[in-house]
């Protein structure tokens, strides 16, 4: 129970900000980390890792940020979104480019999002992308490709891609 507890403790923070890029309301994403947690418990014991805690975290957690997403919209009868917040510290241009950079990401399809969100965002490998999404690397690589040249065509992110930055 210990080394779960660790764990936990070093992963809790990335799996709550993971189920709030999933989901804006802060509370359901909390729920999606508590049933992604409980999941991940009720592996033990005989969980066998063989690759990165976050690699396997990864669709647990957005998965039950989905369902706790669905959940709401079934119960309110409203849509739930997720929504891009500006970091503390940013200047108004660049918080401005980040809004612009964030609202361009998640107009992309869902597969090149996520693979642009572990890539960029998460630093995963190539491989470690392509576990977590369940697909294989030319996929990923394919994912990646399609997306930078959705973002470079837009205009208003022209200042992200110029040689000068």
């Amino acid at each position: 129970m210990a080394a779960f507890e660790a764990l936990y403790l070093r992963h809790r923070d990335w799996m709550y900000a993971l189920a709030c890029r999933t989901i804006a309301d802060r509370d359901l994403a909390a729920d999606a980390v508590h049933e992604a947690v409980r999941y991940w418990m009720g592996k033990f014991p005989g969980f066998e890792l063989i690759g990165e805690v976050r690699t396997f975290l990864f669709p647990v957690v957005r998965h039950a940020a989905i369902r706790q997403m669905e959940r709401a919209r079934r119960a309110s009868g409203k849509s739930i979104e997720s929504r891009p917040e500006t970091a503390a510290g940013e200047s108004s241009r660049d918080a401005d480019l980040a809004r612009l950079l964030a609202a361009a990401v998640a107009q992309l399809p869902e597969g090149q999002r996520e693979a642009v969100h572990l890539r960029f965002a998460e630093g995963h490998s190539m491989a470690e992308i392509a576990e977590a999404l369940g697909v294989p690397v030319g996929t990923v690589k394919s994912r990646l490709s399609l997306a930078m040249k959705a973002l470079r065509e837009r205009p208003e992110l022209q200042s992200l891609f110029s040689v000068e930055n």
